[in-house]
């Protein structure tokens, strides 16, 4: 059995999807970064979500042996939460008061300011995980850009759901 396919309306139907996208200062995607060729790295810029960003960080605190419910350590939780505010340059500084402050105040989080650091953070020396230029949503607020891709998720589920 043979198809017959039209290439050129398939070509004018993702031309136009295409320049409709080219309008658009920011797109919102929810997927593997890796699907992208590399060749084509030059082309976008990933940054992170508050939500997973303040997700990841819920995770670590809940494997600590604390008291979890104390309102002065959750507290705490959210000013680390509240990083991702900072402008990425200023993220190292305003770590190290946070830092401080879990010595002095808070000595049972000393493994979720290590994890914070090893992972978002990092130093002169170490590069973290996930640098702060990636899952900072200081520029995106500045922008009234959206902070995360709760739309996104949301409208992929329901794609998924119906197939």
């Amino acid at each position: 059995m043979y198809v017959h396919i039209n290439y050129s309306y398939c070509y004018s139907y993702c031309y136009s999807y295409l320049q409709n996208l080219s309008l658009c200062e920011t797109w919102l995607v929810d997927g593997t970064f890796k699907t992208c060729p590399k060749i084509f790295s030059q082309l976008y810029t990933i940054q992170g979500c508050f939500f997973h960003f303040c997700q990841s960080l819920w995770r670590k605190y809940m494997t600590l042996d604390i008291e979890k419910n104390s309102s002065a350590l959750i507290l705490f939780y959210r000013k680390c939460c509240a990083l991702a505010f900072v402008s990425p340059q200023m993220i190292e500084f305003s770590f190290k008061v946070l830092s401080r402050e879990a010595r002095d105040n808070f000595p049972e989080m000393n493994n979720f300011m290590k994890y914070l650091k090893e992972t978002y953070v990092g130093d002169l020396y170490n590069t973290p995980m996930f640098p702060p230029a990636f899952w900072s949503v200081h520029n995106r607020v500045i922008q009234n850009q959206p902070r995360a891709n709760n739309a996104v998720e949301s409208w992929n589920r329901r794609l998924n759901s119906t197939s």
